[in-house]
């Protein structure tokens, strides 16, 4: 027999092996999860706890195909329930999913580089990542009108529990030094040492009438910045923060360290920055702060210390109440379902 044969038979033999049933499901109708399937799974979680160092990943066969298993039955009891995902809860999850996104890198993604971070962060085409986030939004929303109760019995955090949530993590809900700004920015980057030293003369020249009293600063901004994004809002910049290591990399320590010496009120220019040239007017200027539970998170966060503190354990007791909820509806659906689990396909697989 050539090399060429066995190897093509015992491919052959492989996918039948890999194809196999590993348990069939039947609630509202027969499926079957393969071993196939089964395998890419062990793959998909070995990986997830490679990259995110996770150690309580399930990792024995036995669990992950009694997870799947369920994800199984609760598809086909939301189905039976005809439990839908609309349109809009489908836009906001994943409005939400990008927001989180944002809020890790710190800086603003186009709807294109979002679906790039999905598919390559997740490994899912982009029909595939939204085929899962419906999925979710179904399960969610069946656990929840199935066992109701459970949802409904949560109550609300007391005063003690925030208050002690508080002086357990105070250390926590700091505000660092930061600066709020506008400013009249001249655009220096992928220009040459000539073109960069026009750009500084043209800033100094800018400077220069804002010193003599030709034009206002709002005025010199509309005129001349080259940043689109405040040239119509006075050229005001936002807070920036001192421990903000991102935007230290972007403008570089010089013009931090200059902007952060500016008194409230006052003008300086011109900053170099590793972006360009700056003409700086600083409109507030906060010390590092400990926050009090009624203080605001930060002068662009209206909520308060105690609200975020309410949210984050109403949200922790959520997901207790959902995990229960989950495990109840599991193990009702379970002994409503033909199951089977081909433990001899399982071992060869």
């Amino acid at each position: 027999m050539s090399v060429v044969l066995l190897t093509v038979i015992l491919s052959s033999v492989s996918a039948q092996i890999m194809d196999r049933p590993a348990a069939t499901v039947n609630l509202i109708r027969p499926e079957f999860i393969s071993v196939k399937q089964l395998e890419e799974r062990v793959k998909q979680l070995n990986a997830l706890r490679a990259q995110t160092g996770i150690a309580n990943l399930p990792s024995d066969k036995g669990q992950i195909l009694d997870s799947m298993i369920s994800e199984v039955l609760l598809k086909q009891g939301a189905e039976r329930a005809k439990i839908r995902a609309t349109e809009n809860e489908t836009n906001e999850r994943v409005t939400a999913q990008k927001r989180s996104f944002e809020l890790q890198l710190g800086a603003q993604l186009t709807d294109q580089r979002f679906r790039e971070l999905i598919e390559k962060q997740a490994g899912l085409a982009w029909d595939d990542y939204i085929g899962q986030v419906k999925d979710q939004i179904i399960q969610t929303k069946y656990i929840q009108q199935e066992k109701k109760e459970i949802f409904t019995a949560i109550a609300a955090p007391a005063a003690p529990e925030v208050d002690k949530r508080y002086r357990d993590n105070a250390t926590s809900f700091i505000n660092p030094e930061m600066v709020r700004f506008s400013q009249i920015f001249i655009d220096a980057r992928n220009l040459s040492a000539a073109e960069k030293e026009k750009a500084r003369t043209r800033a100094q020249n800018i400077l220069k009438e804002y010193q003599n009293g030709v034009d206002t600063f709002e005025n010199l901004v509309l005129k001349h910045s080259d940043d689109t994004a405040t040239r119509y809002s006075g050229g005001d910049y936002g807070y920036l923060l001192r421990n903000d290591a991102k935007r230290v990399t972007a403008f570089g320590n010089t013009f931090f360290d200059r902007v952060f010496s500016i008194r409230t009120g006052e003008v300086q220019g011109v900053i170099e920055s590793n972006l360009g040239y700056h003409i700086v007017k600083v409109t507030d200027h906060r010390p590092p702060k400990l926050l009090q539970l009624d203080d605001q998170l930060s002068p662009t966060n209206s909520m308060t210390v105690r609200q975020y503190i309410e949210n984050l354990i109403m949200s922790e007791k959520q997901q207790v109440a959902l995990r229960q909820a989950m495990q109840e509806l599991i193990d009702t659906l379970k002994k409503e379902a033909d199951i089977t689990i081909f433990e001899e396909n399982i071992s060869t697989g």
